[in-house]
């Protein structure tokens, strides 16, 4: 099935961008999202990668989602699987690269539908998903110039 890239560029450093959406248990993320509703259960643990449930809105629905890292890179990138809810079996990357005086994020999801019935839904909802999810992370831009400015 083919993957799901979004992009935005931050104004801030990789290490701004990486503490804006990793830090604080991904709450900020959360709060920016028009999609995450919230961040349960999130764990860090000893071997530094984080475990959490994401439970994401689609108009009346609630998709909860555990998001289960790989790659931890701090503030270069990761890698998380995702299991259950809407990407069941997908893996999710978020690369940041540093551009000018910002940096590049992002994000890539690769799914891999476990079953006939989420491979139908995903191959349907595709085409709604991309333009949400591209937007959604944009939005995560002023947010995160919000969060430097009120950091410093």
């Amino acid at each position: 099935m083919k993957p799901i890239s979004v992009s935005a560029r931050f104004h801030q450093t990789p290490e701004a961008v990486w503490d804006f959406i990793f830090g604080d248990g991904l709450q900020r993320v959360a709060a920016a999202s028009k999609m995450v509703e919230r961040i349960e259960d999130y764990e860090l643990r000893s071997n530094g990668t984080p475990r959490y449930t994401m439970v994401m809105k689609a108009g009346p629905l609630r998709l909860r989602s555990v998001s289960d890292y790989l790659v931890y890179e701090r503030p270069r990138r990761s890698v998380n699987s995702v299991i259950g809810g809407l990407f069941d079996g997908g893996t999710a990357y978020i690369d940041l690269h540093p551009e000018g005086l910002g940096t590049r994020a992002d994000m890539h999801i690769e799914l891999a539908p476990r079953n006939l019935p989420k491979r139908l839904a995903m191959t349907l909802l595709r085409p709604l998903l991309v333009p949400m999810l591209a937007a959604d992370f944009r939005r995560w831009v002023p947010a995160a110039k919000q969060y430097r400015r009120n950091k410093d």
